[in-house]
């Protein structure tokens, strides 16, 4: 919890949680019960494709999350400056003989 001075602070802590219950209520309400539940399914799966793909071939650009959360229209500060920018980049062949477990 945040102990601020300022209620605002507060919440614009909360803030996308905020938007996402919106939005599924909104959905919930246009569509039924079963297009929030349909829409949390797709992110899982999007989730679950960015995290098996190797980090030589790009960073995911979570465009798909983007899409389904309505937010890829927006340029935020995570998506210029994701904070490996002064790492060396990831050896193709090293990452899948660690993710398989054949590092010796």
């Amino acid at each position: 919890m945040l102990a601020s001075a300022h209620p605002l602070e507060s919440r614009l802590a909360n803030w996308t949680s905020t938007q996402a219950s919106l939005k599924a209520t909104l959905l919930r309400r246009q569509f039924g019960v079963a297009a929030p539940v349909i829409r949390s399914m797709e992110l899982l799966t999007v989730a679950h494709g960015e995290s098996v793909r190797p980090s030589a071939l790009g960073r995911g650009a979570g465009v798909h999350e983007d899409i389904l959360r309505g937010t890829d229209t927006e340029i935020t500060w995570e998506d210029i400056y994701v904070g490996d920018e002064m790492q060396n980049p990831a050896d193709f062949h090293g990452e899948m003989e660690q993710r398989m477990g054949l590092n010796w």
